[in-house]
């Protein structure tokens, strides 16, 4: 974030919708400005993100607007989780040309998500790391994140906010893929170390996501079906294995999430040989509110890393 500047963020899941806006950067410290949640009743992401019926589109057009009234936020961060798009990592050869690196990661966006290659796919391509090839070559790692134009739309359509009219203003928005904006926040906390890996898992329902990160730097981010948790150290011993490390040398370990079990965590705490703690994003404020449970606090982070990212 340069300078003292206001953003807001949204993050879906079933039925919730959590929210968050930041004041602050650079030279400024940071400053929670808004914080909190509404419970639809009905699916929220499926409505935004989803193929089903857009019935209630006015609702959260409506809710966002009550939500963010009087905000200075120039835009509007929406954190996505990866199965509710096109999300995935791609390696790119050393000196390719810009243009030449976007329309690589646009094709391949294309392909994935069962789009038209020879039709504009808007994506955002975000680099990751470098990784050195046995053979002396450099592999560049981009993120890239892709979601349908109908879903751009439905964002155009509710994301407006008051105006000095009775027409409401647009909002210009922006999706964040919710292992990046989890990775914001785990690189942000002072124990994870310059070379440290730490690890953050994200348990929603039968689905857990996984976000490596060594330093302050982002590694790699992914999700897994029914029974990720169960086959957790399956999962983890395999992204280790090819990044070319092991569980020992996985310092941290981290949850956040929706209505989170922590006992569920327990084959990663074995295999990493440390204990899972909440990730609470608030920490990022100053000294941690006593009183408030870190479970709930940990669904927060995904809304407050798009925030920062």
């Amino acid at each position: 974030m340069d300078g003292s500047e206001f953003r807001a963020s949204v993050e879906v899941y079933g039925r919730i919708m959590r929210y968050a806006e930041v004041q602050g950067g650079g030279d400024t410290p940071l400053q929670l400005v808004r914080l909190g949640a509404c419970d639809f009743d009905f699916d929220v992401a499926e409505t935004l993100l989803g193929v089903a019926s857009t019935a209630h589109l006015e609702t959260v057009a409506t809710a966002i607007r009550e939500i963010f009234d009087g905000s200075e936020a120039a835009k509007l961060s929406v954190a996505v989780h990866p199965w509710n798009c096109t999300s995935f990592f791609s390696p790119l050869p050393e000196g390719m040309a810009p243009s030449e690196r976007f329309e690589q990661l646009r094709q391949e966006a294309a392909m994935l998500s069962d789009a038209s290659v020879a039709r504009p796919v808007r994506v955002k391509a975000t680099p990751v790391r470098i990784e050195q090839l046995p053979d002396g070559r450099k592999a560049h790692w981009h993120h890239v994140l892709r979601l349908s134009d109908s879903v751009h739309a439905r964002l155009e359509h509710i994301a407006k906010r008051p105006g000095t009219s009775m027409q409401p203003s647009a909002w210009p928005h922006e999706f964040t893929d919710t292992t990046a904006a989890v990775a914001t926040v785990v690189t942000r906390r002072p124990e994870v170390a310059d070379d440290a890996l730490a690890l953050a898992v994200g348990v929603y329902g039968d689905r857990a996501e996984y976000v490596l990160c060594r330093g302050s730097r982002w590694q790699f981010g992914h999700y897994a079906e029914a029974g990720a948790l169960d086959d957790g150290p399956y999962f983890l011993a395999a992204l280790l294995d090819r990044l070319g490390t092991k569980p020992s040398a996985v310092k941290h370990l981290f949850f956040y999430g929706d209505k989170i079990d922590a006992t569920r965590l327990q084959g990663l705490e074995h295999i990493l040989g440390t204990s899972a703690m909440a990730l609470n994003p608030l920490d990022i404020f100053g000294p941690a509110r006593s009183g408030t449970d870190p479970f709930v606090l940990a669904s927060y982070a995904p809304v407050i890393g798009a925030l920062l990212r």
